[in-house]
This record gives structure tokens, C-alpha cells and sequence, in this order.
């Protein structure tokens, strides 16, 4: 029998209502079938967060691809102003002696950051990470060679062929009927182009199947057109604007 703090011995009864209470302040464990509950709980949350996660993560690299396509079409823009309203070269394959807007040193060759700060448009964005598609980190350009240099290729965007060392006020003057190339609202001015394809920074359209654009974001990409403002479309839409045949992509030809 226990005593009590006064000296006493207690009753029976006191006995067990101390033992309940101890019981009852004693904590409880998880249940196997309880600690199994939470976890399926949790599986369950993760199930539904982790796609929301993914997809605000993707949401954030599209809006920053269509920024640098921004930021290179204003570089762009000063370079033709700095040379009496003259294009760049849009690619190295038209003339090798010319150095290209990305610093390409031939079709399929790899691309650097060294690469890009030889071409003609560094001195206007100097930072590697604006010819770049997050979205494209480690995603090997298949028709770059040698294999090794695939995943290191520093270049997403590649620039409208059509445009290639034109004085850019006649390129963008509107083709006469039916035609619709030459309007700088739809002449295609920069493009993220897939990594099955891009391999020089020239995006060759006009009877050529060869160049793609991406489909990475959310089954398409961005592009911006001559007069500035770009945007998000779908792979087909873009596909669809590439082979149109009223070619509103092309600069006017009689330029």
C-alpha cells in the first residue's frame, strides 16, 4: 500500500486513481495503422503539389526565354543603328569572312561562351545567359558535332534567315498583294528553335523543313517578330506560320 504525502496509507480506491491518472498522463504512441493514415496522407499531398511545383518552375523559365528573345531583338535594333540600317549576318554559312551575330565558326561546330562574345552582337547584351533556354540545360543539340559538345551548346535562338545583311527599312516594307511577307508585325524576327535541329543560329524557313521550332514549353515557344512584340505559340501554330504560303514570316524581297 502507497502513503500519501501526509504520512497517511492510502485507501484502495486512491491507489487506483493514481494508477488511472499516471495511464492517462502517460503519452500515447502511434498506432501502426495510424502512422500508415499519415503517410498515405502526405504521398497524397505531394501527389497533388509537386505537379503545381513543376509547373510554376516551367512557367518561370518560358517568361524568362521570352525575355531574352526581348532583350536580343533591342540588340538587335542598335546594332542596325549603329550600321547605317544594315541587318546583321545571320549566318556564318552565307560568308565565312563575315563574323555571324553568335560567333559561329560553322554549321554544327559547338558553341561556347567564347563563341558568343565573338559575334557581332555581344558588345550589345554582353551575358551568355541571354542566348540561353534554361529550359534547354543539358538537352543535347542533335545536329551538333562532336557528340561531346551536344549538351554544352550555348545557344537557343536562332534569327530569320530571310533577313540575312538586308537594309532593314526596305526588308520590312509590306510585299504587294497576295503576299504578306515585308509587314513587320509578322515578319519572324527571332525564334527558340528545337534542339533536334539548331546547329548555327540561322533559322533557314522558305523551302526548308530542316528547321524547327521548339515545343518545350507546354507544347510550343516563343518567338518575336519585327516590330518588337513576342509571345508564346502553340508547335503547330508556329508550324503552321512557317509554311504559310502566303509567307508572312520572309522580309520583303525586292529588298
Amino acid at each position: 500500500m502507497q502513503r500519501s504525502p501526509d504520512g497517511r496509507d492510502d485507501t484502495p480506491e486512491e491507489e487506483a486513481n493514481q494508477s488511472m491518472t499516471t495511464r492517462m498522463c502517460r503519452p500515447r504512441a502511434f498506432t501502426l495503422i495510424e502512422l500508415l493514415v499519415v503517410i498515405a496522407i502526405i504521398a497524397i499531398l505531394a501527389a497533388i503539389l509537386f505537379p503545381v511545383f513543376a509547373n510554376a518552375r516551367e512557367r518561370a523559365r518560358q517568361t524568362r526565354c521570352l525575355a531574352n528573345l526581348k532583350q536580343l531583338s533591342l540588340a538587335l535594333m542598335q546594332y542596325v543603328d549603329d550600321n547605317n540600317g544594315r541587318f546583321v549576318n545571320v549566318g556564318v554559312y552565307h560568308d565565312a569572312k563575315l563574323t555571324d551575330w553568335c560567333g559561329c565558326t560553322g554549321v554544327g561546330s559547338p558553341m561556347t561562351p567564347q563563341n558568343l562574345q565573338r559575334g557581332s552582337l555581344w558588345p550589345y547584351v554582353k551575358a551568355a545567359g541571354i542566348y540561353f533556354c534554361p529550359t534547354d540545360y543539358r538537352k543535347a543539340a542533335e545536329q551538333v558535332f562532336p557528340d561531346t559538345a551536344r549538351k554544352s551548346y550555348a545557344l537557343s535562338y536562332s534569327i530569320n534567315d530571310s533577313l540575312h545583311l538586308k537594309k532593314l527599312a526596305a526588308a520590312l516594307t509590306p510585299e504587294a498583294p497576295p503576299f504578306r511577307g515585308g509587314n513587320p508585325s509578322t515578319v519572324m524576327l527571332i525564334i527558340h528553335e528545337s534542339r533536334s535541329s539548331i546547329n548555327d543560329g540561322a533559322y533557314v524557313w522558305d523551302g526548308n523543313n530542316l528547321d524547327r521550332p521548339d515545343n518545350v514549353h507546354w507544347e510550343g515557344t516563343t518567338i518575336i517578330y519585327a516590330d518588337g512584340h513576342g509571345k508564346w505559340l502553340s508547335f503547330n501554330e508556329l508550324w503552321k506560320e512557317q509554311y504559310d504560303t502566303l509567307k508572312p514570316w520572309r522580309a520583303n524581297p525586292n529588298s
